[in-house]
């Protein structure tokens, strides 16, 4: 009975949409833009990624130095239906006490110039099919990820 209406549900009059592109992935995913942002005004830091074809999302790491690092995700907000491309983001609010950050929710570095000019960050984007590091780039401030137990990554991306 199963299969028989498994069968009806992918014939050709029962609702599939042969005129529709066909997903294709591009492949492996790797990193075609990376940004961030402090709003004063409103108490947040914004971090984006775009990505040259679907993720499994992305994985933020943030430091001042390496007494204090705060682990991140970043969540895809927008792909393509081909696979070609996915833009991924993450909002956190600006909390005073490190003990109130939270993962993916809030963290504890302040929006002013000093932390900006020493934030250290690590973004890894994950493969679609497996969740398993497909690129990863350090930006901001120079930080020795590895001796903090991060797998290798050296490429830096380069802000204007």
């Amino acid at each position: 009975m199963v299969l028989a209406l498994t069968l009806w549900a992918c014939s050709s009059s029962g609702g599939v949409d042969d005129s529709a592109p066909p997903v294709v992935s591009s492949g492996v995913p790797v990193f075609s833009d990376l940004s961030w942002s402090c709003s004063t005004e409103d108490d947040t830091w914004t971090f984006a990624a775009e990505a040259s074809a679907w993720t499994a999302g992305a994985e933020l790491s943030l430091a001042l130095d390496p007494s204090y690092v705060e682990e991140h995700s970043l969540a895809s907000q927008e792909s393509a239906a081909d696979g070609s491309w996915d833009r991924l983001s993450r909002t956190l609010d600006v909390v005073a006490d490190p003990r109130d950050q939270g993962r993916n929710d809030s963290t504890a570095l302040l929006c002013d110039a000093g932390t900006q000019a020493a934030l250290a960050l690590r973004v890894v984007l994950l493969a679609p099919d497996s969740g398993d590091p497909a690129d990863c780039r350090v930006a901001g401030a120079e930080l020795d990820w590895l001796a903090l137990g991060y797998d290798a990554c050296t490429e830096r991306w380069e802000t204007e």
